[in-house]
């Protein structure tokens, strides 16, 4: 327990070292659209992390998941990300979530 702790505070020191430069270096050499859509997908990746303990699961399709488990809470939180994010957007999630992590499989 107490070694992974210290290997999360050196992630986030690097972290917070790092990501300043990488962010300002990104603007600059990336297609900004894509860029900005890879880096929300790295932090809704990091609540999926967080809220599920999910690793490269977003926090949409880990609710979706959930919730087509019949859980009530996660039914209700699905409700509210397809609000704000579009109709059926867990669900589209999820579907996508498949499709990488099958190609993954496949190399």
């Amino acid at each position: 327990m107490v070694k992974q702790f210290g290997l999360l505070i050196v992630a986030v020191l690097l972290f917070a070292l790092i990501a300043p430069v990488a962010f300002i270096y990104g603007l600059f050499v990336h297609n900004l659209k894509r860029y900005f859509f890879i880096i929300a997908i790295g932090i809704d990746q990091l609540g999926g992390s967080i809220l599920y303990m999910q690793p490269d699961w977003t926090i949409s399709s880990w609710t979706w998941i959930r919730a087509s488990q019949g859980s009530k809470y996660h039914k209700y939180f699905m409700n509210i990300i397809d609000f704000f994010f579009g109709e059926n957007h867990c669900a589209k999630a999820y579907i996508k979530e498949m499709q990488i992590h099958q190609n993954m499989v496949r190399r």
